[in-house]
């Protein structure tokens, strides 16, 4: 994976067998250009970067503190109808690049009144105190609000839980991108990861 920073600066993590596969001596010092040029030779092949976003440290104290919000509940498996008819109701382009799945670690409901208009979920990122956080809202109920609150109330939980919550978006989602600025979000950089 390559991670680069708003300050330019780039970090590159190959596995020992890639490493080993591109002929890379231990110590040895390698371009980013170079590793990038060189992947595909050996059949890797890199997924398209994503903006990596943190709320910074003095954000967190009010996340803390938050108050609840009476039009966000936490979704459970008693709510499978529910989350399928509002899976239905998004487009599978929506729904894959939001990652929301009922299964993950806590999943929050945003409704106005009785209808699941929004959802976000949030699953530990690999062993890391990260909590990885995705949001759908159906298109009828965008510009409300509904995601940037269902991100507050995610990251609260996080916090709660010892996790810092991250926030990723592809390069040309500029909506998720918008909301990310919106909410105070701190870039930590781009990264890029293999293709599985």
């Amino acid at each position: 994976m390559i991670l680069k920073r708003p300050n330019g600066e780039s970090r590159a993590v190959v596995t020992p067998e890639i490493a080993a596969e591109l002929g890379v001596a231990p110590g040895g010092a390698w371009t980013l250009t170079h590793l990038k040029s060189r992947l595909p030779d050996i059949g890797v092949e890199l997924h398209g970067a994503d903006f990596v976003f943190y709320f910074p440290e003095t954000a967190t104290a009010s996340l803390r503190n938050a108050p609840s919000d009476p039009a966000i509940r936490q979704l459970t498996q008693d709510d499978v109808a529910l989350f399928a008819a509002f899976e239905a109701a998004a487009s599978e382009e929506d729904l894959e690049g939001a990652s929301v799945g009922l299964d993950d670690w806590i999943v929050l409901g945003a409704f106005e009144g009785d209808h699941l208009v929004a959802a976000a979920s949030i699953y530990q990122w690999n062993d890391a105190p990260l909590a990885d956080v995705g949001v759908l809202t159906l298109a009828a109920a965008r510009r409300k609000g509904h995601a940037a609150r269902l991100i507050r109330a995610c990251a609260s939980r996080a916090l709660a839980e010892g996790f810092a919550l991250q926030y990723r978006c592809q390069l040309d989602n500029s909506g998720s991108t918008a909301l990310a600025k919106s909410l105070g979000l701190a870039l930590f950089g781009t990264w890029t990861a293999e293709t599985p």
